[in-house]
């Protein structure tokens, strides 16, 4: 048998009244009924026009009738998902070890913000390895320079050598 983990309706538009109070009663009546008789251990229901969350839990393995699970401090255990749920500002969070789990809005935005940080650091990185190579070209040109004046300099101190030696055997 698969039992889901898992299970949400959307509705349309979920602040919409039911076009009869007693089909949305009905319908969550046999919801109840119908996982019950199938074996699933828990079944939570999130009602977000009216802000409501209920949980039922059947009570060994072999039940098929829930009991309802009754809130502690407001959240409601799962012993299947290893988790709380509950309600925060009229949204369904999820809580693990005390701590609500992010939202997909806020991993997101959590997302974008290392980003935008790493993007920024890579620009300032490939400023300061532009500045670094800049530097470099700068220290190779005076190298460089520093080369060829000390070539000229060696050049010149033979040329002179070589006129002291001409100078000492005679020659002019």
């Amino acid at each position: 048998m698969t039992r889901p983990d898992v299970f949400t309706v959307d509705p349309e538009d979920p602040r919409a009244p039911p076009q009869e109070v007693w089909e949305k009663r009905i319908e969550h009546d046999r919801n109840v009924a119908l996982y019950a008789e199938l074996g699933i251990p828990e079944y939570f229901v999130f009602d977000r026009g009216r802000l409501n969350l209920r949980g039922h839990r059947l009570p060994s393995p072999g039940a098929r009738a829930y009991q309802p699970i009754v809130p502690q401090g407001g959240r409601y255990a799962s012993a299947m998902l290893g988790l709380e749920l509950m309600l925060v500002e009229g949204r369904l969070r999820f809580v693990v070890g005390g701590t609500p789990l992010l939202e997909s809005e806020e991993i997101i935005g959590q997302l974008e913000t290392m980003v935008d940080g790493l993007v920024q650091r890579r620009e300032e990185d490939e400023r300061a390895l532009e500045e670094a190579r800049r530097q470099l070209r700068e220290e190779r040109k005076r190298v460089e320079e520093e080369r060829k004046r000390a070539d000229e300099a060696e050049r010149r101190a033979a040329a002179l050598q070589a006129e002291i030696d001409q100078l000492r055997n005679g020659k002019p």
